[in-house]
């Protein structure tokens, strides 16, 4: 769970990625921000760590796969290594969040809050509705 920069509190993020735009692999297509419940600072989520982490171990581990199959006999390898390339590459996105970080948005980041816009798309009476559900 991402802390906010300014009060320290965890901010959850799962409302945001659920709401946000995605692209086939699961990654933020836009700057994405959400508010700290706590003292309302509106914060840019930054997720480009937390990618270049994933991918540098997973392509890691496929190295090591490949390496140890051409000295290994045996054809396991070929049946693991083609599974473990497809989750891998459509779940890197997804564990992405877990590495996200929060940063103090500029007054000139262009940054979408889709928690706010659904808020604004929702009638009052949906609003208390849906506060609930962010917990």
């Amino acid at each position: 769970m991402a802390r906010c920069p300014v009060c320290k509190k965890p901010v959850s993020l799962k409302l945001v990625w659920k709401l946000a735009d995605k692209d086939h692999m699961g990654f933020l297509r836009h700057k994405n921000g959400v508010v700290c419940a706590a003292c309302q600072s509106r914060l840019r989520i930054v997720t480009w760590p937390g990618s270049i982490i994933i991918n540098v171990t997973f392509i890691a581990i496929l190295l090591l796969l490949v390496v140890n199959s051409a000295f290994v006999s045996g054809g396991v390898y070929k049946f693991v290594l083609a599974p473990a390339l497809v989750v891998g590459l459509f779940s890197t996105g997804r564990i992405s969040m877990m590495f996200a970080t929060l940063r103090i948005r500029k007054g000139s980041d262009t940054v979408d809050f889709p928690v706010d816009r659904q808020k604004q798309s929702l009638g009052p009476d949906d609003r208390h509705d849906q506060d609930v559900d962010q917990d």
